[in-house]
């Protein structure tokens, strides 16, 4: 609230400037009024253009390394479906591995496709205290910010997040959220992120994930399997998170056919 004079100096004004209305929010309704009068209000929508539901496509695999990992990206792309990639900081710091991240920028990032951060090494981080596993969080986050892959959220490698001092440690280290994932029967239905009239998740540092591909009998083998998971996030207006591996390639782990992709 201040005004130059005309000798330049800024002079301060004993009353401050008071905005002509005012925004009274409750719940996700929004009002602003002006001498006691509505003039508007407006809704938040919980999902982006009013949509019914929200998913979010995840791939644990390490993209560039072998064409073999295009196969999923380049079908995501050629449909328009946005999809997260893991980054494992430490893999691409290798001289060889190095060239991946330009190749990132050039083909990746410009068609959908985004990065969470996934440790600096490879490891459960259940094996760490807190400040060793800040450190791997921390140096994952800051290398990824410095090869401009944005990094917002995190992925426990192997689901290993449960600890408090580790959704702390990861907080601490820059990430906004974290995904883990389910991986008993009994529990599949927390798979649904914010049903109903529910706007925030219960723990945004371990945030549960479905885990797709064949592996030990125990998760999501082909798209038949995942149509009644989609149908039950429609029905209750909720967020899935899918966590996909070796999509097309048959000797990786949690293999799961292109075509069923």
């Amino acid at each position: 609230n201040q005004s130059p004079t005309h000798s330049g100096a800024p002079t301060s004004f004993d009353t401050p400037l008071r905005p002509a209305a005012k925004l009274v929010g409750k719940a996700d309704t929004y009002v602003v009024r002006h001498g006691g009068e509505e003039i508007f209000r407006l809704e938040a929508l919980k999902w982006r253009d009013g949509r019914q539901g929200a998913v979010s496509v995840t791939y644990d695999a390490p993209w560039g390394v072998d064409d073999i990992f295009s196969l999923a990206t380049d079908a995501a792309m050629a449909r328009g479906v946005c999809m997260d990639l893991e980054i494992v900081s430490a893999k691409l710091q290798h001289f060889k591995r190095f060239p991946i991240v330009a190749r990132m920028h050039q083909e990746l990032i410009p068609n959908g496709i985004g990065f969470f951060g996934h440790g600096h090494e490879h490891i459960p981080h259940d094996w760490y205290g807190y400040e060793q596993a800040y450190e791997s969080f921390r140096t994952n986050f800051v290398l990824m910010r410095e090869w401009g892959l944005q990094p917002k959220v995190y992925a426990y490698p192997a689901w290993a997040g449960r600890e408090a001092r580790l959704q702390t440690a990861n907080r601490q280290a820059g990430f906004i959220a974290a995904r883990g994932g389910i991986r008993r029967p009994a529990a599949r239905a927390e798979y649904y992120i914010c049903p109903g009239d529910v706007r925030e998740p219960d723990r945004w540092y371990y945030l549960p994930s479905v885990i797709m591909g064949s592996q030990d009998g125990t998760d999501i083998p082909h798209h038949d399997a995942l149509v009644p998971l989609l149908d039950e996030t429609l029905k209750a207006g909720a967020w899935i998170i899918l966590t996909y591996h070796s999509i097309g390639n048959p000797e990786g782990w949690g293999f799961y056919p292109l075509p069923e992709f």
